[in-house]
């Protein structure tokens, strides 16, 4: 695992940069601003794993120093990782995959298509999250491609598809958010 710190702060900056090959084995975590003090990350960046949006924690929230040695929880290894989100999926709900298909459908009326490397993670984390959390196969495949696709389609996909986005993602609350949130995106 890779953790990259301020990933964005230099123009032009590769996410990966400085670890060659071994990077399409890593579990890369990269932290990005869009708080006007980062640079654009471009599409190939946003491809290569999941964007989570994080709030800015509020100026006047209360805080205090915590003790980081005590920690109620021990680290979780990485095995543990892979078992609970990299399970071999032979099936998700029917209705999933039909909904996916059709915005791929969309998409590629505008010559815009998804990676493989994108379609298997939204496979996977669509399969974790059915097995492991109380959520609607609607939602895990809106946070899978709010998380996944959707950052990789705003930085390369033609105005028109963009223009249509909102019509596509109906339905689609996570994704349909991300559309009105600024994204430090390079076009």
């Amino acid at each position: 695992m890779a953790l990259i710190r301020d990933a964005n702060r230099m123009p032009g900056a590769d996410v990966c940069r400085g670890l060659g090959g071994a990077a399409e084995n890593l579990l890369v975590i990269a932290a990005i601003s869009d708080g006007g003090t980062g640079f654009p990350v471009s599409a190939e960046a946003l491809e290569r794993g999941f964007m989570i949006r994080l709030e800015p924690v509020s100026a006047d929230a209360p805080w205090r120093p915590c003790d980081a040695a005590a920690s109620e929880f021990p680290p979780v290894r990485m095995q543990a990782l892979r078992d609970a989100f990299l399970k071999d999926v032979e099936e998700l709900p029917p209705a999933l995959e039909r909904r996916l298909q059709k915005i791929r459908g969309e998409l590629a009326v505008h010559e815009v298509r998804l990676s493989r490397r994108t379609l298997d993670l939204m496979w996977h984390y669509c399969g974790a999250m059915l097995s492991a959390c109380r959520i609607s196969a609607g939602e895990a495949l809106d946070l899978a491609f709010a998380q996944k696709a959707l950052p990789c389609i705003l930085a390369e996909a033609p105005v028109a598809c963009l223009a249509e986005l909102k019509t596509m993602l109906s339905g689609m609350p996570h994704s349909l958010a991300l559309l009105n949130q600024p994204l430090p995106i390079q076009i």
